[in-house]
Formats: structure tokens, C-alpha cells, sequence
């Protein structure tokens, strides 16, 4: 992220919080990929089918009561919104509801409301052709006045991540970071 530093000043704070990935995620460009990065990919894509959620959610609450202890119980957890209102409810719905169960914290979830599609950072689109027509709507009482970790299942750039962290803390929030299932590399 060093790298983007300055280009955009609004993200830059955000980039430079806290942002902690469990696995390294090869990119599906890399064609020969070994069976651990193989492992990995089918993780993330049975996590982002709603699959896998429990498994994850035992690494995020597991990680956030290492980086945080009891504090968590003072904390909102919250989620980037996947591309449509269905597949964040099969993604995080029951996934957000065990983290916080398992580490104390506040489920953001239902003051999340996500109307229209959006592409996927990582859709092979031309950037300057999406039209994005997600709305996303918050509960900025919930909000106001809270400390945040914000979770996403892939790191690839971060953008998803700082605006949507930009959101949050235009509402009066404090986003102390993110934490990702992966973060993508490309080896080739």
C-alpha cells in the first residue's frame, strides 16, 4: 500500500490503520498455482458462497480477542458489502452474527442496508465502464460514537475497504482497522 500513499489523500488514513490478512491469496492469473494456494482459493470462494463462514468466523473472533481482549465488547464489527443485497446476507449474515457472538463485539450487520448491484473490485470490467447502482444505507446513530474493525474477505488494492471505512467514519465512527481472509498477491 506504501506505494499509493498521497495519490489519494481521502484513503491514505485508512491505509495506514491496521489491516491484517490470515492467508495470502494467489490470484487466479498464476496458472500453477501449489495445493496450499489451492486450499486457500476454495476457502475464499466457499466463504463468499455463504460456505466455510464458521471456520473463519472461529480465525476473525479468535484474532480480534488477541489484538484487543475485553475491549472487543466496546467494538462494532462490520462488514465491506459484497456486489448485492442476496449475496451479502448468504456471505455475512450468519458469518458476522458468530464473530460477535464468539468475541463479544457489536454486529453491525442489520444497520447495513445495501440496495442495487455494484461489480466486484476484482471483476475483470473496465473500471471506467461500471455504473455502480448500489446504494448503501447506515443507521448513523448506531454508528456515531463507536469504534470500528471492519472485515472483507479479499484485500486486493484496499479501496473497497477505505471508502467503505470513509462511510463509516463520516457517521462519527472511529475504524481502527480491517481485518481480510486474504490478501492478494500475484507471482507468476
Amino acid at each position: 500500500m506504501a506505494a499509493t500513499y498521497g495519490k489519494y489523500p481521502s484513503l491514505d488514513k485508512q491505509w495506514r490503520k491496521m489491516m491484517f490478512s490470515f492467508f495470502q491469496y494467489q490470484s487466479t492469473k498464476c496458472r500453477n498455482a501449489t495445493q496450499e494456494e489451492w486450499k486457500i482459493r476454495r476457502l475464499i470462494w466457499d466463504f463468499k458462497d455463504g460456505k466455510a463462514f464458521t471456520y473463519v468466523a472461529h480465525l476473525v473472533a479468535n484474532k480480534l480477542i488477541q489484538l484487543y481482549g475485553t475491549e472487543t465488547n466496546n467494538m462494532v464489527f462490520a462488514c465491506v458489502p459484497a456486489s448485492s443485497a442476496e449475496k451479502n446476507e448468504k456471505r455475512y449474515k450468519c458469518f458476522s452474527s458468530l464473530v460477535c457472538q464468539l468475541c463479544g463485539m457489536n454486529n453491525a450487520y442489520e444497520h447495513i442496508n445495501i440496495k442495487g448491484e455494484k461489480s466486484a473490485e476484482h471483476d475483470n470490467v473496465d473500471k471506467n465502464d461500471i455504473q455502480n447502482k448500489q446504494v448503501i444505507e447506515f443507521d448513523q446513530d448506531f454508528f456515531k460514537g463507536k469504534k470500528v474493525i471492519v472485515f472483507d474477505d479479499i484485500l486486493t488494492k484496499g479501496f473497497a475497504y477505505a471508502i467503505f471505512a470513509n462511510k463509516i467514519e463520516k457517521l462519527g465512527a472511529e475504524v481502527l482497522g480491517g481485518l481480510f481472509i486474504g490478501k492478494t498477491v500475484y507471482n507468476n
